[in-house]
């Protein structure tokens, strides 16, 4: 009787090949399956040395997914014996020593392995369609140049923009390359010490007193402030606290601290105060502090067209007069804002009240004329 010949060897099952960009298209139900899928396998290598035939610590397809439709119930949505394979599939991508069993129809670690959970958790966030988002917001990150963050924040974002694929960062930072965020830029770098104090003084809820510089005089004054939070006004840095001398929240320009020091008076923020709400009612993104006036502006029938672009306040209201003329009304204390933004439109918004900004800004009209004037002189 003829010898039958013996069984081939069983090799890993073979499949598709697919391109890098496509293989670590991961969701948060990937990696769920991922890590449920490596602990049944690490648990059956474990018990391996028990058994004397490898084939009994393998998983066929759809033992694993009942396994982990059973695991992932509620959580997400039970997968097929397809999605298994796929995800099996991945995580031979990321060097798995998996092994398939053609002839149980089985899978099985060869060896003791961990899962690369960094990489994992970096290409969960490297889909194609996040490209453009991380190259914006490095490119974003010009608003935090002058503070300690810029520098660690920057290296961060240089990592991600590297774990992505060549094809797509190039063809995504062609276009970025045609995105600016221009704005000012701080006149000096915010000391390391003044940054390292605002930011113990916010985590330790303790007050932080503060030699202040104001921008009008030049004049020092020491302040004590209970921090609430830090604001970016203009590509400028502000610290948002209650201050003990005025007894409102102010918002201090953190390049004029001059000497800043954490006390140790703590302070809980008021109950009633909520800082988005506080943020939601700003004038041209100011917070308002203080006592509110009532702010009414008219445009001139030339400047209407380009003064219905402009939102001042969140709860304005808006009317047009016979003559086609915008008129703009809210309520607010940074009249400080306001008057700087008239001025700035040249003539064509007239302050109708209160009546002690319409006076600021006609002093301070007269005033550069006046400068001007002796400059031609």
């Amino acid at each position: 009787m003829a010898k039958a010949n013996p069984s081939p060897a069983k090799k890993s099952k073979p499949r598709k090949e697919h391109s890098k960009v496509e293989s670590k298209k991961l969701n948060d139900a990937d990696v769920a399956r991922m890590e449920h899928i490596h602990a049944l396998l690490d648990k059956r290598l474990n018990l391996g040395n028990a058994f004397e035939h490898k084939d009994t610590y393998a998983y066929s397809v759809s033992q694993l997914c009942k396994e982990v439709n059973q695991h992932l119930l509620g959580r997400y949505t039970p997968c097929s014996d397809k999605t298994i394979r796929r995800t099996l599939e991945k995580m031979q991508d990321y060097g798995m020593p998996l092994h398939y069993d053609r002839g149980q129809n089985s899978w099985r670690y060869t060896r003791k392995t961990q899962l690369p959970m960094d990489r994992i958790n970096m290409d969960f966030v490297m889909k194609q369609k996040d490209a453009l988002g991380i190259l914006l917001s490095r490119r974003a990150l010009i608003q935090f140049e002058g503070t300690p963050l810029h520098a660690p924040m920057s290296a961060f974002f240089d990592q991600l923009v590297a774990r992505l694929p060549p094809q797509v960062r190039a063809r995504y930072e062609a276009l970025v390359g045609h995105i600016r965020f221009p704005g000012p830029k701080n006149v000096k770098p915010i000391p390391e010490s003044v940054w390292r104090d605002i930011g113990s003084a916010i985590d330790s809820r303790c007050t932080l007193r503060i030699t202040y510089r104001t921008g009008k005089t030049g004049q020092t004054s020491i302040r004590e402030v209970a921090p609430y939070a830090l604001l970016i006004l203009d590509r400028k840095w502000h610290l948002l606290g209650h201050d003990h001398q005025s007894g409102q929240p102010r918002a201090f320009h953190v390049l004029r601290m001059v000497e800043t020091d954490v006390t140790d008076n703590r302070f809980e923020v008021p109950v009633n105060f909520n800082l988005d709400a506080y943020l939601g009612d700003t004038v041209l993104g100011y917070p308002t502090t203080g006592p509110k006036k009532k702010v009414r502006l008219r445009f001139t029938k030339e400047g209407t067209d380009a003064g219905m672009e402009t939102v001042w306040h969140p709860k304005e209201a808006r009317s047009m007069d016979d003559q086609g003329r915008l008129t703009v009304a809210f309520e607010t204390s940074a009249t400080f804002m306001v008057a700087r933004e008239v001025l700035a439109w040249g003539g064509l918004i007239e302050v109708l009240e209160p009546a002690d900004l319409r006076g600021e800004v006609r002093t301070s009209a007269l005033r550069a004329s006046e400068v001007h004037a002796a400059n031609e002189a």
